[in-house]
């Protein structure tokens, strides 16, 4: 990081002179070729997190209609007319962040974070990829009636809302995942493939479940490159370890912190 005031208020820390330099030299093609396998995997992995998304989105994209928005805004007006008041005023803001990450040991979900802060829970079940359509009408109700929200996107699409917060109501939606089995007994339940036309159900059912399959594959196989990379970056690491001195860049950071101390 450059500092803005060089030797001022800031100065540089070099702690490549915790390297023995000399000794690392003599790895060079070794950890070369170690860079080069790392980077390749991770590229791979996120090519095949990509397609997962866009073969799920094609599956899904399909059972939107009009009736169904129609049907959304009506669920979504009793909701309001049960839950947020309409307040006058300015209105409400939204901070955005992730529940649900996709890493090497696999789908990674904090759902505690909503579930015990919440008092009330609208579980979404949703196996059809829609609520987030739903969700987007909430959170622009919600923040138009004065209440600042919390909205949690998914890491594959973060365009998505997958859950809502409210803070100050402690009333939150979730898409509901059987990953996460700690939870308390849901407030309410909303049944996505309630809303969904049977007939368009039956008829894109067959082709629905192919693509879903298909993008859990490639999900899976984003998974192992990315459980590889990671072995690769430890191999990495070990390659480093024996010639830092780790003692020294402990000592650098004490004194560090005893230089910021003692700032006015």
């Amino acid at each position: 990081m450059e500092p803005a005031y060089p030797g001022i208020v800031a100065h540089y820390i070099n702690l490549g002179d915790c390297y023995n330099r000399e000794r690392l030299y003599t790895f060079k093609n070794k950890y070369g070729k170690l860079k080069k396998e790392y980077q390749e995997l991770y590229i791979r992995a996120y090519q095949y997190i990509k397609a997962s998304s866009q073969v799920r989105e094609n599956g899904e994209g399909g059972y939107f209609t009009q009736v169904v928005e129609d049907k959304m805004h009506k669920r979504v007006k009793g909701i309001l007319s049960r839950e947020i008041k309409n307040r006058k005023g300015v209105a409400g803001k939204e901070k955005k962040r992730f529940l649900s990450s996709i890493n090497c040991e696999g789908v990674t979900e904090m759902f505690d974070t909503i579930y015990h802060q919440a008092k009330r829970v609208y579980e979404i079940q949703d196996a059809y990829g829609i609520s987030y359509r739903m969700l987007n009408m909430l959170k622009e109700a919600i923040v138009q009636r004065g209440y600042d929200i919390v909205s949690y996107h998914s890491p594959l699409q973060p365009e998505k809302i997958e859950h809502i917060y409210v803070p100050e109501l402690q009333l939150a939606f979730v898409r509901a995942s059987d990953s996460y089995s700690d939870k308390k007994r849901p407030y309410r339940r909303i049944r996505m493939e309630s809303i969904l036309e049977k007939e368009q159900l039956k008829n894109r059912r067959p082709q629905f479940k192919f693509t879903q399959r298909v993008a859990n594959e490639l999900q899976r196989d984003a998974i192992s490159f990315l459980k590889t990379a990671k072995e690769v970056h430890d191999k990495m690491e070990e390659t480093y370890a024996p010639y830092v001195n780790f003692e020294k860049a402990d000592q650098m950071t004490d004194e560090l912190i005893r230089e910021i101390e003692h700032m006015e």
